[in-house]
């Protein structure tokens, strides 16, 4: 089934499941990255810098250890062990096309009203969504509307909350890491000026001491931030989904016409996305 086997983005909400089939990978991000990295790299050299001289283990281990470090302390470890997962979601464009979730849904509406909702049974071994299974469960077992949409209201309060902690935790990695890096700046500054005996040295020593900020401003303003704010936008074209899945799932449940579940269903996406609808307009 074309619905599961998209819906990946999923697995940045949900435990113990099996992993789903990835998307390609996002090029808006990785080129976003490899852009403004790119450009700081070459304004750096066109004054006359040398990549040698930003390579600095201890200004690098002081960020970035320091970074993790102090968000380590504000979240739980199993967060902090999520961090692989977390960029693996922000990597990969894996959101699933709405126009096929609308289709996979009426599909089932039409075959739900012509046989019965017991018939949906057999689509439950084709879905590996955890959400969706557990939405298609409670239709076949007979669950009130009003129980059932206050069942799949808290699931996604749960699920938005298991995604604000992704976000919030590459927030805080990128404040914190600007001001790890003036913290390594000012340590060396203190040991520059604490060796005077040879200028031409304490001068390398002072520049050497700003790689810190370097590295804090750079990685918060290149990747922790940014990162961020692309889970914030996973976080979104999956709430979506759900909320098309439970706004299908109820009217199906409800009896409603297929026709009818496919007109409230594209009010979800934008007119530009609505492909069929503006074919269907085309002909008449």
């Amino acid at each position: 089934m074309g619905l599961s086997e998209s819906a990946c983005v999923t697995l940045y909400a949900v435990r113990g499941t099996a992993a789903p089939k990835w998307g390609a990978m996002d090029y808006a991000t990785i080129g976003g990255l490899i852009l403004g990295v790119s450009a700081v790299l070459v304004g750096f050299f066109l004054e006359g810098g040398h990549l040698a001289s930003m390579i600095q283990l201890p200004a690098m281990l002081l960020v970035l250890g320091g970074t993790l470090g102090a968000s380590m302390i504000t979240t739980s470890f199993r967060t902090i062990a999520n961090i692989p997962r977390l960029l693996r979601i922000a990597l990969f464009g894996c959101t699933p096309d709405p126009m096929q979730t609308i289709d996979e849904l009426v599909m089932m509406a039409e075959q739900a009203r012509r046989k019965g909702i017991l018939a949906l049974e057999e689509k439950l071994a084709s879905v590996s969504d955890p959400f969706f299974r557990k939405a298609l469960e409670l239709v076949i077992d007979a669950t009130e509307v009003t129980v059932l949409t206050t069942i799949l209201e808290t699931e996604i309060i749960n699920i938005e909350e298991r995604h604000h902690k992704g976000v919030i935790l590459f927030s805080k990695m990128g404040g914190f890491a600007p001001t790890l890096g003036i913290l390594g700046t000012v340590l060396g500054l203190i040991h520059a000026l604490g060796n005077t005996d040879d200028a031409s040295k304490m001068a390398a020593s002072i520049a050497s001491a700003f790689i810190a900020t370097l590295w804090g401003v750079g990685s918060a303003n290149l990747f922790f931030l940014p990162i961020a704010d692309k889970l914030k936008h996973r976080h979104d074209e999956e709430m979506v989904r759900l909320n098309l899945l439970t706004e299908g799932i109820v009217a199906i449940q409800s009896g409603d016409n297929p026709r009818m579940i496919r007109t409230r269903l594209l009010s979800f996406i934008r007119p530009d996305l609505r492909a069929p609808e503006r074919a269907l307009s085309a002909v008449a």
